[in-house]
């Protein structure tokens, strides 16, 4: 499965220009843990600069007792090199560097980078967990089949 296929198209973006409080309200308001960063929020296609979690705003900004928080940016505490996947990767291409870089959230971009979704731990444990729930199905309907087959 690519990540194209199963990646959240919907992207709440931000710009490095915007304060750390304004990034936490679309947080908010999008329902999302991450906001992608980019020079040219308005775009429908811009391309990925960066990337501010919830935590980096708890553990940055909130628990290490910055003074100043209205004024903070965005840029101010964004400083993670960013990692993204093309969406014609494989997911489990896409899950491997997710775990070897240590992130759970990866945008999703095409072939001359510009963003087209996101894809996190979650879409990806959503994916798994609907593909064990079948197999279980499958296992669970086995002996039905058998039972069938042996009655005809």
């Amino acid at each position: 499965m690519k990540a194209g296929h199963i990646c959240t198209r919907d992207v709440c973006v931000i710009s490095r220009d915007e304060t750390i409080q304004a990034a936490a309200r679309r947080m908010r308001d999008c329902h999302v843990g991450c906001l992608v960063l980019t020079d040219d929020p308005d775009s429908d296609y811009p391309t990925p600069r960066g990337i501010i979690t919830d935590r980096d705003i708890v553990v940055r900004v909130v628990a290490a007792g910055q003074p100043d928080i209205g004024s903070m940016r965005v840029g101010d505490i964004a400083h993670r090199p960013l990692v993204t996947a093309t969406r014609d990767e494989a997911m489990e291409t896409v899950l491997a560097r997710m775990e070897d870089e240590g992130v759970r959230r990866i945008p999703i971009i095409d072939e001359a980078g510009r963003l087209v979704g996101i894809l996190t731990m979650d879409d990806i444990l959503a994916i798994i967990s609907d593909r064990l729930l079948a197999m279980v199905d499958l296992i669970r309907r086995g002996p039905r089949f058998e039972q069938a087959m042996m009655s005809r």
